[in-house]
């Protein structure tokens, strides 16, 4: 009997062990000085990074049984650090120089629906300044005490620099007055006010002259960079 040998052929499905995650990166910087190549984004203890194209767009491949993405500036100073979901497809990214988000879109989700719904997000963020403005004089006083100086040195300055007499000469009723000036200090340190209230005109450019004599401060900083600061002084006194 004549037997007819077969070959046993054996196909060997390999079984990927990383899954990859797709991924849109927009900096809303205005300046040129920020852009996406001021950025770096990985996976947490992977030497792999991604790269991305002029759109913004990138991938990431990561474990199968998940991953870490971290966001770093081309300094080295870490951004954003978030665990990928397991439901993830994509993921958006959005910066500037003070603020970041991350957000990831799921397998259920549209991709532009996710993106406006997260810029409107990022638009609220509160900055939160790795370091507030320091006042001249309040250096050496120590991290934790530089905002009670600020605040004690602005106090001090409007007391010594108001001249309260003006209410007087303007006539005005008597009572509690409150007058409210919004400022910022801008990356060099200086002084640029957004807005005045004042009960009178005089009093607005009272108030104007008082700050515009501030010294010139030590901006915040947020990822090692000058920024700037936003403030808010009211100020009240009462015609008696």
């Amino acid at each position: 009997m004549r037997y007819i040998k077969l070959l046993l052929l054996v196909i060997v499905v390999g079984c990927s062990s990383t899954k990859e995650l797709k991924g849109y990166f927009e900096n809303l910087e205005e300046s040129s000085e920020f852009s996406p190549s001021s950025y770096s984004i990985h996976i947490k203890n992977s030497k792999e990074e991604s790269s991305f194209d002029r759109k913004g767009n990138f991938k990431l491949k990561y474990p199968k049984e998940g991953g870490t993405i971290v966001v770093k500036t081309d300094e080295n100073y870490p951004v954003l650090e978030k665990v990928i979901p397991r439901d993830a497809k994509e993921v958006i990214i959005l910066v500037d120089d003070v603020r970041e988000m991350m957000s990831f879109v799921n397998k259920e989700e549209n991709f532009d629906s996710k993106y406006e719904k997260a810029l409107e997000k990022f638009k609220l963020i509160i900055v939160v300044p790795d370091q507030y403005a320091i006042y001249p004089g309040c250096e050496n006083v120590g991290e934790s005490k530089y905002q009670k100086c600020f605040q004690r040195k602005i106090n001090k300055h409007v007391v010594r620099k108001f001249n309260a007499g003006i209410a007087n000469e303007i006539g005005l009723p008597e009572g509690v007055k409150r007058l409210l000036v919004v400022f910022e200090i801008n990356k060099l340190g200086k002084i640029d006010i957004i807005s005045i209230k004042a009960p009178h005109p005089r009093l607005k450019k009272e108030v104007e002259r008082i700050v515009k004599i501030l010294p010139v401060m030590k901006p915040g900083e947020k990822r090692n960079k000058p920024i700037k600061l936003r403030y808010a002084l009211p100020i009240t006194f009462r015609v008696q």
